[in-house]
């Protein structure tokens, strides 16, 4: 049920059709035979190229080189689905070194870790992009990712079907200010908090992000607690679920979140707060938003602020419309241009986009159709 921009191959397949896999340093000519050799005996600046396979090898680490270690084309989604690092089972790759934005990690597929994160990053800032993270489960950790104390650049990613019984979410973020850029978070899961994301005392920065079908106990997509101070441009939560509250995000303890161009429809949770839920001496800032057909089993369908002062969340010219039972509980600061009601006009197609892709999903279907029908109700004019 997972949408895919870059769907794993079997890897049953791939080991069976790739009988000879090279790690080549194509900077020195050389090749060799694990990751962690090319690594070793790689000068700054060497780029080191993975041929398409399937590797089983984990630990393995950077050593603060700035180098390039990369599928043979990033770009190419035919080339990074088959270029495959199986955990076995501990983490694949530690950046924890001193690493800075030269350190580049390039289309590669991180898969069946099961004990720690697939990547760990710590005290470091390297460059992760085009990369997937997909079937990763952890039983003490963050599934997928960990960046710690950190100025990452995390971008064109996809973290997809990464489960952890913990609040440690498929990525947690603790300190620092890593930037995730144009990456999607679909079909993730924690039995804690943050299905997708957990974060805390960070100040995180997402734009243009998707989250879709992610799951958790509560903040089934973004967790962001003690402290942070976050910022999401751009993003999109879609069908995001909690059992409990807060079925998109939570903002905790403390924590301070700007949402700026974000929608959120047709998440859902089995208390408060099926969109965002605000608790505990935190604040969100709502501007130019749409929050519609959102559910909540107890209150909150739009916004749920547990804290009931105008200190708690302030909105301008959004949208928070048909949603269930109720569209905003506590008070909020009103900074105009916001419609707030069971039902509000369809607003306008962005710029230069499909004017029918009310959404925005980049897909004409179901949901538009459903966002039309309910911005004009069940009344005849």
């Amino acid at each position: 049920m997972f949408r895919t921009r870059l769907a794993l191959l079997v890897v049953c397949s791939l080991a069976a059709s790739l009988a000879h896999a090279d790690i080549t340093n194509i900077t020195q000519g050389t090749t060799h035979p694990t990751i962690q050799d090319a690594v070793d005996n790689a000068n700054d600046h060497d780029e080191i190229v993975v041929d398409p396979g399937v590797y089983e090898e984990d630990r393995i680490s950077l050593g603060g080189k700035p180098l390039t270690l990369r599928s043979q084309d990033p770009l190419d989604a035919a080339i990074v689905t088959q270029t495959i690092l199986k955990g076995n089972p501990q983490t694949i790759i530690y950046a924890w070194s001193g690493e800075g934005p030269d350190t580049i990690i390039s289309g590669l597929v991180f898969t069946e870790v099961h004990e720690a994160p697939a990547v760990y990053v710590a005290d470091s800032s390297p460059t992760i992009s085009h990369c997937t993270f997909q079937g990763n489960q952890a039983w003490e950790n963050s599934a997928a990712l960990i960046v710690h104390n950190s100025s990452a650049l995390i971008a064109d990613c996809a973290f997809i079907g990464n489960a952890t019984p913990t609040d440690n979410g498929t990525v947690r973020i603790t300190f620092g200010a890593p930037t995730f850029r144009n990456c999607t978070f679909d079909g993730n899961d924690a039995d804690g908090g943050g299905g997708a994301i957990f974060m805390t005392d960070t100040s995180a920065t997402f734009e243009a992000c998707e989250f879709r079908q992610n799951t958790a106990n509560v903040g089934a997509a973004v967790y962001a607690d003690l402290g942070c101070q976050s910022t999401l441009t751009n993003c999109r939560f879609l069908g995001n679920e909690a059992v409990h509250y807060g079925g998109a995000v939570v903002v905790d303890r403390d924590s301070t979140m700007t949402l700026d161009d974000c929608r959120f429809i047709g998440n859902s949770t089995g208390d408060t707060g099926a969109a965002i839920l605000v608790s505990r001496g935190s604040h969100v800032t709502v501007n130019n938003c749409r929050l519609e057909r959102n559910s909540a089993a107890v209150a909150g369908g739009g916004i749920h602020l547990d804290d009931d002062s105008v200190d708690t969340c302030s909105l301008q010219n959004t949208i928070v419309a048909a949603n269930l039972p109720d569209q905003i509980v506590g008070t909020y600061d009103d900074l105009g241009g916001n419609a707030v009601g069971d039902y509000a006009a369809p607003p306008a197609a962005p710029a230069n986009s499909c004017p029918e892709d009310i959404d925005g999903d980049g897909v004409v279907g179901q949901s538009d159709l459903g966002m039309l029908l309910a911005a004009y109700g069940d009344n005849c004019p």
